[in-house]
């Protein structure tokens, strides 16, 4: 089923990589977090170039667990162009989903071999991948074959114990992705630390020595488009990859230099509301209220009442508990102020 050899990018038909500006500007998977509603407040916020899936395991979705975990694939034409991740160590079953991503319309396809959660890399799954050479390249062959014209992509960090950029990431570019993300961390690191940006760019010489087409992004601690634009100036990159930056600032991408933290409470908590709204009509019962909770404090936040108003919504279970603060909140900011004749108030001549 798997052919061996490694890919020739020599008259590769051109892909949605190709065609992203440079830098591009793309938001980071993130699990439990870039889900169809948040791509979709994030495009309308100020959208990015490029959007990726949450990760999905590529074994889960051939089993009983489809159903749960397909979710995870859902789009709509609005986060287009889109990039479904996914991660596991069988090559069966990359070579099948990457068939069906194919066929349920992806931009592209991209596989995680970065995650640091310790019990994935226990399970020799993404990060663990940087210690499996060999298995690392029967993936990365068998999500290609699967995946035909659609481009298959790679994201990783620069070592799992210690730094091996040359050595791990000038292996995965032999095998001619089309893009490779670089997180400038070692995966036991987590979030730890600085990313070492100076790795990202030694990755971008390897690539330019091979004479490759494989586009570099670099990821980790931008928070700006002006850090997009200086890490493209100084590093080299093909692009930027944003994750935590978009929790601080819902309109990161926004080209026009407005910041969310200049919206007044109500517009802010109407971002909320529509988010709340998006997310029980996508998904009903069929994902937990608790993790709607992860947004809060991305949408109420930087005004007088912000940190009450998060603390309550954290102990509530349901969508109409929230809605009752909510709406509570915003009357409080149309009540009229009282004068000072009101409250008993006498100017001194």
């Amino acid at each position: 089923m798997i052919s061996p050899g490694t890919p020739n990018s020599a008259g590769r038909p051109q892909t949605v990589w190709d065609r992203l500006p440079r830098p591009a500007r793309i938001l980071a998977p993130m699990e439990d977090v870039t889900d169809t509603v948040f791509r979709r407040i994030v495009a309308r916020a100020g959208r990015p170039d490029l959007f990726f899936t949450e990760f999905t395991g590529a074994d889960a979705l051939f089993t009983r667990a489809r159903r749960s975990v397909g979710k995870r694939l859902q789009f709509t034409p609005e986060e287009r162009p889109i990039i479904a991740q996914i991660w596991g160590n069988n090559p069966e079953n990359y070579f099948r989903a990457a068939g069906l991503i194919r066929e349920m319309g992806f931009d592209g396809l991209d596989i995680n071999m970065g995650c640091p959660m310790k019990k994935i890399i226990r399970k020799g799954h993404c990060s663990a991948l940087i210690e499996n050479p060999s298995l690392a390249r029967e993936l990365v062959l068998a999500a290609m074959e699967g995946a035909g014209s659609m481009p298959v992509s790679v994201k990783t960090r620069i070592g799992l114990h210690s730094v091996r950029t040359e050595e791990w990431c000038g292996f995965l570019l032999e095998l001619e992705p089309a893009a490779l993300t670089v997180h400038g961390r070692i995966s036991a690191q987590q979030s730890e630390g600085r990313a070492d940006w100076n790795e990202v760019a030694r990755v971008v010489r390897l690539r330019d020595a091979m004479g490759i087409r494989t586009r570099i992004v670099g990821n980790g601690d931008v928070q700006s488009l002006s850090e997009v634009r200086e890490k493209h100036r100084l590093f080299g990159v093909d692009g930027v990859m944003i994750g935590r930056g978009i929790f601080e600032n819902l309109f990161l991408f926004r080209e026009d230099g407005k910041d969310y933290a200049s919206l007044t409470p109500a517009e802010k908590i109407g971002y909320f509301r529509r988010h709340m709204q998006l997310y029980h009509e996508t998904w009903g019962e069929r994902r937990n209220y608790e993790v709607l909770k992860k947004f809060v404090k991305t949408y109420i936040r930087e005004f007088d009442g912000a940190a009450g108003l998060v603390d309550g919504i954290m102990q509530t279970h349901a969508y109409e508990e929230a809605e009752v603060l909510l709406e509570s909140f915003l009357e409080s900011l149309r009540a009229p102020a009282l004068s000072d004749a009101a409250i008993g108030v006498t100017s001194q001549a």
